[in-house]
């Protein structure tokens, strides 16, 4: 056996095996194609079939029919070309590069399926050996012509071909060329240039050798070109060690300008790549684009996916077989710090020496409900954003002035938008309190500084200034003389249009600018359009604007200014008259802000008993008998002189207007929508270890059935229900502070007294147990032999008997501080339940709207009971 056929033999055996023959003549060559060919002819046929079938699968590896094409340029760099050229004709297309020849070991890789040559080169981008089996999407035939090799492959057979007529331009020894025959329609000039729009001069960025490609088809060309020039090198850190970082400049065809850093990184003990040697050095880079418009993408050797920010990074990432996407390897993981710690320092480089105003290089949030990060470009875009809030905002130094020292980003003051014409450098370092202000050098005219410095700021990074506002800067002179700043929680001003006096005038919210505000010129115009569009500029007669800025007062923690006894109550009348004059629906919102704003007169009891005046706000007060509207005993009769509670005066029963000169919004009411309850609060019961307990799928608290505050009534029927439980309690701090009290004052009083406090709805608050689940009812109704479906549980409604037939559910034992609603079989009737058997519902307060007794409270009935918690 002679050196050529023993050589041909060794590579079918171990495809990568060195060899060392030399081929010299075409007619050389055509014997070995023909060798290869026989030999693996005469394999076993199960390697034929595998063979075959991975060509077929090859058709359907990627989506993108001209994904071959990529693989081409892909290739070419690997070769060492510089130059691509791909050539349309009529009835086949040519691909060829000016990269290293084809020799002997080469043949059989290129045209058998997942067979490569370059697993064990690191620095080429080829591993899996099925790239130029996917031209089968448009042929099954395929030449390559290089001397002195001129083949035909075939399937998974290949045989020698005559070398054909080429192009001027490709036909030297130079040149290695790809012959693709097509059937007429399958590829077409429009088609092909199509293809090639998605691509710009900046795919070829990190490539390593190409520099040129060119694709002519009907009579159109496009080329792809960079021109490249080294400017620099840089010592960066990078994993927190200071490594060597070349800097280029790529120029493109249009002009764009890309920076690009490349560093050379040891590889970890734990690093290992899929299906690829690793070598001493992982090649780490990334391009930043000094102009705006620029698109980013992930780059292994050509872009691989879309990247949302302005740069293009790349490594040695693991993509997947059809190279569309990236794998979901553990090395692809641990190359994301590296790429965000090379791109951090880039992008600081690029701002501190290169370009002040490249804000268009710092990426911002995405919009709120974008996909999660589960894409490697998603976990690259995530891992950068946050390098910027964190290291980028902190180590950023900018220049003070033009050719002036730099300083951090902290040591900057910056104007809202709103003054940035308005206010000197000076005037905005004085109001930020800070040595410098933000200079116009470094900021760039599309204004994405303003949005990168508000996302580091409202993130917390590097503890940045806040802006200067125009409040801060604003100070307005009112008709009095006085200096005030505009804040929309505490004051707003008269609109000159308006009337010169309002309703609420008394209120003291609105005040009067200064003339000069009124006059007709532009500055005038410039501050109150400003004002109005803050909705601090509002018309004396206009109540519902006054009143806005009243509750806005209110929410904000601001109160109306102290006057005297007969003032305060003029403002509550006017307050009074003006809600009433609104719709309910506009009045209940403002309502719960206005009572925040104002202080009401009260008294309240200390532990002899002893009334006590005091100023209170509406949401801390009740409100007592004599303001009651509703007939019968309320909350004031039970609770009596019980300590720590505040009591609205009776005496607004006379200041305040009745329904009728109050556009139907009676002194009850009123004071209800400022916030005075009725009835004791009620809170949610607490989470506490040893008596509640949560569910899963339930966001209702459990409360336990011998928990601190159980009742013995509450206990006996959570006994009886065979629950444990009860859900969703709530709690009154004013029923633990009278029930002793009510309990004492029961059992010394007279039997008419006694009975009064008895059947106020106080006497009837029940302590926590309110609810029992949906399982523990059903469990209820079955024991009790209740029959039909079970009705809807109304608000907050209590634990409730169930019918037991012929026998009637016991009355719970009322003690004191419990609180049950009664109704008769009558009601019941009424209420749509002829027999009395089926369950009760309780009414709503009307301060809380969740629990109450019915009307017939005070009606005593061993016929039905059902507990209502307070």
């Amino acid at each position: 056996m002679d050196a050529l056929a023993a050589a041909v033999d060794t590579l079918l055996e171990d495809p990568d095996a060195s060899v060392d023959v030399d081929v010299p003549t075409p007619a050389e060559a055509a014997r070995a194609v023909r060798l290869f060919d026989q030999g693996l002819r005469s394999g076993r046929g199960v390697h034929r079939k595998m063979a075959e079938g991975a060509l077929h699968g090859a058709k359907t590896l990627s989506t993108d029919r001209l994904q071959v094409l990529s693989e081409f340029v892909q290739n070419s760099d690997d070769t060492g070309a510089e130059q691509l050229r791909i050539l349309l004709r009529s009835d086949h297309l040519l691909i060829a590069h000016d990269g290293a020849g084809l020799h002997l070991a080469d043949v059989l890789p290129l045209g058998m399926p997942w067979l490569s040559g370059k697993t064990a080169d690191a620095e080429s981008t080829g591993r899996f050996g099925i790239g130029l089996s996917t031209l089968r999407t448009l042929t099954t035939v395929w030449e390559v012509h290089c001397h002195p090799f001129h083949v035909r492959f075939s399937g998974t057979g290949l045989e020698p071909v005559a070398p054909p007529e080429l192009p001027a331009e490709i036909s030297g020894p130079e040149w290695t060329v790809f012959r693709i025959p097509l059937t007429p329609g399958t590829l077409t000039a429009g088609q092909l240039h199509a293809w090639f729009d998605d691509w710009n001069d900046a795919s070829l960025l990190f490539l390593r050798h190409l520099r040129s490609l060119e694709v002519t088809a009907g009579g159109q060309s496009t080329v792809l070109s960079l021109i490249r020039a080294d400017v620099t090198e840089r010592r960066l850190l990078i994993e927190g060690v200071e490594h060597e970082v070349s800097v280029q400049h790529a120029r493109a065809t249009d002009g764009a300008l890309w920076r690009v850093y490349t560093a050379q990184v040891e590889p970890h003990p734990d690093w290992e790549r899929s299906h690829k040697a690793l070598g001493p050095l992982v090649p780490v880079s990334v391009a930043l684009p000094l102009e705006h418009g620029a698109h980013g993408s992930v780059h292994a050797g050509l872009p691989v996916a879309p990247l949302d920010l302005a740069a293009r990074v790349h490594t040695q990432f693991d993509p997947v077989a059809s190279r569309e996407g990236f794998a979901s390897s553990l090395f692809n993981t641990q190359l994301v710090p590296v790429i965000a710690d090379l791109w951090t320092a880039a992008v600081r480089d690029v701002l501190e020496s290169v370009d002040h105003t490249a804000w268009h290089l710092v990426p911002l949030a995405l919009p709120s409900g974008s996909a999660p990060a589960t894409l490697l470009q998603d976990r690259i875009r995530t891992a950068l954003l946050t390098r910027a809030r964190q290291s980028l905002a902190a180590e950023l130094a900018l220049p003070v002035a033009e050719d002036g020292p730099t300083a951090l980003l902290t040591e900057f003051a910056v104007e809202e938008d709103a003054l940035s014409a308005v206010l000197d450098a000076t005037d905005i370092a004085r109001l930020g309190e800070a040595p410098y202000t933000l200079p116009a050098a470094v900021r760039d005219r599309a204004g994405r500084w303003r949005e990168v410095l508000s996302d580091w700021r409202a993130e917390g990074a590097a503890e940045l200034r806040p802006e200067v506002r125009v409040m801060d800067a604003l100070s307005l002179a009112t008709a009095d003389g006085r200096r005030l700043r505009p804040q929309p929680a505490e004051n707003a001003f008269a609109d000159a249009a308006g009337g010169t006096t309002g309703p609420l005038d008394l209120l003291g919210v609105v005040l009067d600018l200064h003339p000069a505000y009124a006059e007709d010129n532009a500055w005038a115009k410039t501050v109150t359009a400003w004002l109005r569009r803050r909705d601090c500029l509002v018309r004396r007669d206009d109540t519902a604007a006054v009143l806005k800025i009243v509750s806005r007062l209110g929410k904000a923690g601001g109160r109306l200014a102290d006057g005297d006894e007969a003032t305060e109550t003029a403002r509550l009348v006017a307050l009074q008259q003006a809600l009433g004059d609104m719709p309910k629906k506009l009045r209940d919102p403002l309502g719960p802000g206005i009572g925040r704003a104002v202080l009401l007169n009260g008294i309240t009891y200390d532990k002899d008993g002893t009334e006590q005046s005091r100023r209170v706000m509406p949401g801390a007060a009740y409100l007592p008998q004599a303001l009651e509207s509703a007939d019968g005993d309320r909350f004031e009769v039970a609770a009596r002189r019980t300590p720590g509670l505040i009591w609205v005066r009776r005496s607004y029963a006379r200041t305040l207007l009745s329904a009728a000169r109050a556009g139907g919004l009676s002194r009850t009411v009123f004071l209800r929508l400022l916030g005075v309850a009725d009835v004791p609060r009620v809170t949610a019961v607490r989470e506490r270890s040893a008596d509640t307990k949560t569910y899963p799928g339930d966001s209702r608290l459990g409360l336990a059935r011998y928990c601190r505050w159980s009742a013995a009534g509450r206990w006996q029927q959570l006994m009886v229900a065979g629950a444990d439980h009860t859900l969703d309690d709530l709690t009154s701090s004013a029923c633990a502070h009278s029930r002793d009290l009510v309990a004492r004052n029961a059992r010394h009083s007279d039997g008419a007294a006694r009975t009064r406090r008895a059947r106020s709805p106080c006497a009837c608050a029940q302590r926590p147990g309110r609810s029992l689940s949906r399982g523990t009812r059903e469990v209820r109704r079955r024991r009790h032999g209740a029959t039909g479906p079970a009705r809807a549980r109304g608000p907050a409604s209590g634990p409730r008997y169930g019918a037991r037939g012929a026998a009637d559910p016991p009355v719970p034992r009322r003690r004191p501080g419990t609180r049950t609603a009664f109704r008769d079989r009558a009601d019941r009737r009424q209420s749509g339940d002829p027999g009395g058997h089926g369950r009760t519902a309780s009414r709503a307060w009307p301060a809380d709207r969740r629990c109450v007794p019915a009307n017939r409270c005070s009606r005593l009935s061993h016929r039905s009971a059902v507990a209502v918690t307070g």
